[in-house]
């Protein structure tokens, strides 16, 4: 007996067989009867559609046999995949030295004769034989052995037929786990009816089990009122055919009486009979109602303009004639008796924002672009005054390229859309559609999958996509922000768990807005990892009122400057009373030697000193908020950091301190530069001043580079701060934390003041006994 051979390919080949996910599934008819079939055309015993992994042929389909399986060694469709024959045929097996004596051949199923024809995929690749085996030997018709090729080759279109039915069924599951996550109604039609889907938002909005709309495709329709339903039945037509869905309507909702939808859908062909409509139905009833009463306003409106008189025009394109009615020039104050003039006299009287508009206007109806149309201009009245018209047109002849239309008085109305600008832009926030976007986190390689919904809500163009990762991502929300969301997910992947919150976005167009983000974790099953599945929705109207606490914190912004100003004052108007103060006392003693007996004057000398050491405090935090630092330089950082460690270099060998300091990189940050020489020396010399002398001493210096900061880290193993007890009181003014050294409690209240006075940042961790971090954010210096 000869063993098969393993093909050039097998390690692919193997791939691309597991790849269609046949292998041990259960038994299927339409493949039952490809073999039943074979075995009929072939008349044989025995038919199989067998498949060839590492160690096994196994029978997808097995007619005439009751085995499942069998080892690959003594397979015959082993031998067959690797023939170049198009079916590999043995007529009698006892005489073949490649099978006689094979456990099949002698024991059962006493194979005497074997006909395999190989099932190739589109690339090539033979994944196993349709074949048909009898207990004697014969030989097959050259009819035969065409009919088991094309058998063959239907077994493999199954295989597809297999593999995309998964596919589809993942990409569905997919679909229904991001919409249950979302607050409106997510559904998707479809010409195939196992896939027609609505998500659990339905019961909240309409008051229906969505399985009740999986039962009746037709319940959504009966739901609509009468009056919407012939524009929702074009509108769906018109999906059919590719186009986009995007109308308002009612529904009768089982519990909440009439209920405006705005239903917005995307049409995709799955192939050339399938298609599906992914679509969003949001519940819009709320922001109906605010609309309901501007109607309400227009209605009223519309009536007094019926009410009123317009003028006629007419121009005739060809002639460059121009006929207005008599009264028109009435309203303009014009004693124009000739009705008839030019179009160029009549721009004499447009206002010169608006000549572009009626040019533009004139030349769309010239043009037949359009059948009609109508602007809003303002036409000079008197002086410098002027009032706006409604100029409505259309064509009236299509070959003389006559226009026609009516003049109507608008001003009245446009001073009242002025006036109710506040109440339209509430109107405006509150019947804008919120937008939603679905994204996928792969936890192992952090790759993100987004939606188009994110793309949007973000505002990142279509040439942007291609680059936008969770890193470009992460950029768009503000730093608290960031750590929010940042600590939220990572939570969410230790815990499997969720989250809900809503965050602050910059988008890549600069504007500001507020975001609902929903997560959860989840583990695939079919792909055999965990996830993070999400909506982000824009909710920025709801978040409105946080602009009424920017205003309150502008305000106190305000009231903090003046106190500024009036320290800035006090220091600066009391030094020359309190040097006056102490200079009659230093008199005093000149001229009475023994005035240091007198305890009294004891007392005021050291109460002037004090007092003069407390102005001078005062006055250093003055300069600080001066609000006259605007002469920002480029400051180099390397430069700083090693001139504060030479001027300190006595202490740092006489307190035995060893000093690491990691200074690769030329960074240069954007302030002052005896700010910046302030800030780390009296943050160095506080790490050597309060140095551990029980171990070795060590004080490190780091500097790293950000995208738009230095970031500048001071750590040292020595005393420490209990920030329990002192984080509050940190960086305030006269506040010792380790009172056996010697100090004024005011470096830190400076060094703090200094960092955000040139826009920068300051964050401290520490421990008693262990040792204290600083970290400061300066802002790099931008050459351009």
């Amino acid at each position: 007996m000869k063993l098969p051979p393993f093909l050039s390919n097998e390690e692919v080949r193997i791939k691309v067989l597991k790849s269609y996910q046949i292998l041990d599934t259960d038994s299927d008819a339409r493949f039952d009867n490809l073999t039943l079939l074979a075995k009929q055309i072939c008349e044989t015993e025995i038919a199989l559609i067998s498949l060839i992994d590492e160690n096994r042929q196994w029978f997808k389909s097995c007619i005439g046999l009751d085995a499942k399986q069998t080892s690959r060694g003594i397979s015959f469709c082993g031998h067959a995949i690797s023939s170049e024959e198009d079916v590999f045929e043995i007529k009698d097996t006892t005489k073949d030295k490649r099978f006689f004596d094979n456990p099949l051949v002698i024991g059962s199923p006493h194979i005497k004769f074997y006909a395999g024809a190989k099932i190739v995929d589109k690339k090539g690749y033979s994944l196993g034989t349709l074949c048909v085996i009898d207990k004697k030997p014969k030989e097959l018709t050259l009819l035969q052995k065409k009919s088991l090729i094309s058998l063959a080759n239907q077994v493999f279109q199954l295989f597809e037929l297999h593999s995309s039915n998964l596919i589809l069924e993942n990409e569905r599951h997919k679909f229904k786990r991001f919409a249950d996550l979302s607050p409106n109604i997510v559904y998707r039609y479809s010409s195939n009816s196992k896939l027609i889907y609505h998500s659990s938002a339905i019961t909240n909005i309409l008051g229906y089990n969505p399985k009740k709309f999986s039962k009746n495709p037709d319940l959504w329709i009966e739901l609509i009122h009468k009056d919407d339903l012939a524009e929702v039945k074009d509108s769906l037509n018109k999906a059919k055919i590719g186009q986009r869905i995007d109308i308002k309507y009612r529904m009768k909702s089982k519990q909440n009486g009439w209920r405006w939808i705005h239903d917005i859908s995307t049409y995709i062909q799955l192939d050339e009979t399938d298609f599906v409509i992914d679509g969003v139905a949001i519940d819009i009833t709320e922001s109906k109602k605010y609309q309901a009463s501007i109607e309400e306003l227009n209605r009223r409106y519309d009536t007094a303009m019926k009410a009123s008189n317009d003028a006629i025009w007419e121009y005739d394109s060809k002639r460059d004639s121009l006929f207005i009615s008599s009264h028109f020039f009435e309203w303009i104050k014009q004693n124009q008796k000739n009705q008839q003039i030019s179009i160029a006299e009549f721009r004499n009287n447009i206002h010169p924002l608006d000549i572009s508009k009626f040019n533009h206007f004139i030349e769309s109806l010239k043009s037949l672009k359009f059948k009609s149309l109508d602007i809003d201009i303002r036409i000079h009245i008197d002086q410098d005054k002027y009032k706006w018209y409604n100029f409505k047109g259309s064509v009236i002849d299509n070959y003389n390229l006559l226009l026609a239309g009516s003049i109507t008085d608008i001003h009245l109305r446009k001073i009242n859309e002025q006036e109710l600008l506040n109440a339209q832009s509430l109107l405006s926030q509150a019947s804008n559609i919120a937008k939603f976007g679905a994204w996928e986190l792969d936890i192992e390689t952090n790759n993100v999958k987004w939606s188009d919904g994110i793309y949007e809500i973000f505002e990142i163009d279509n040439e942007q996509r291609a680059n936008f990762n969770l890193n470009e991502a992460l950029n768009f929300y503000e730093k608290n922000e960031r750590e929010k969301l940042l600590k939220s997910l990572e939570n969410a992947i230790e815990n499997d768990s969720g989250y809900d919150i809503f965050l602050k976005i910059i988008t890549h167009n600069g504007s500001q807005k507020w975001v609902r983000s929903i997560a959860r974790t989840e583990y695939s099953t079919n792909e055999r990892k965990r996830k993070v599945l999400g909506v982000i929705q824009d909710v920025t109207s709801e978040m409105i009122g946080k602009e009424k606490q920017n205003k309150l914190i502008e305000i106190t912004k305000n009231q903090n400057n003046r106190l500024k100003n009036f320290a800035y004052i006090v220091s600066h108007n009391l030094r020359s009373h309190a040097a006056n103060f102490s200079s009659l006392l230093d008199l005093l003693q000149i001229e009475n030697g023994t005035i240091d007996e007198n305890e009294i004057v004891s007392m005021l000398k050291k109460s002037s000193k004090n007092l003069l050491q407390t102005i001078e405090d005062l006055s250093k935090v003055a300069k600080m908020y001066d609000g006259h630092i605007t002469d920002f330089t480029k400051v180099d950082l390397n430069q700083i950091i090693n001139q504060v460690l030479e001027n300190l270099s006595c202490l740092i060998l006489e307190k035995r301190i060893k000093v690491k300091s990691d200074l690769n990189q030329q960074i240069y940050v954007k302030g002052l530069a005896s700010y910046v020489e302030s800030i780390l020396f009296n943050l160095i010399s506080n790490a050597v001043k309060y140095s551990d002398d029980a171990k070795e001493k060590q004080v490190s210096i780091t500097v790293e580079e950000t995208k738009k900061h230095a970031k500048i880290t001071i750590e040292d193993n020595g005393l420490g701060i209990d920030l329990k007890k002192h984080e509050k009181q940190l960086f305030q003014m006269y506040k010792i934390f380790h009172p056996h050294l010697k100090g004024k409690g005011l470096g830190l209240f400076i060094t703090k003041n200094q960092i955000e006075a040139i826009g920068g940042s300051i964050q401290v961790s520490s421990k008693p006994e262990i040792g204290t971090k600083f970290i400061i954010h300066l802002k790099k210096y931008n050459n351009v």
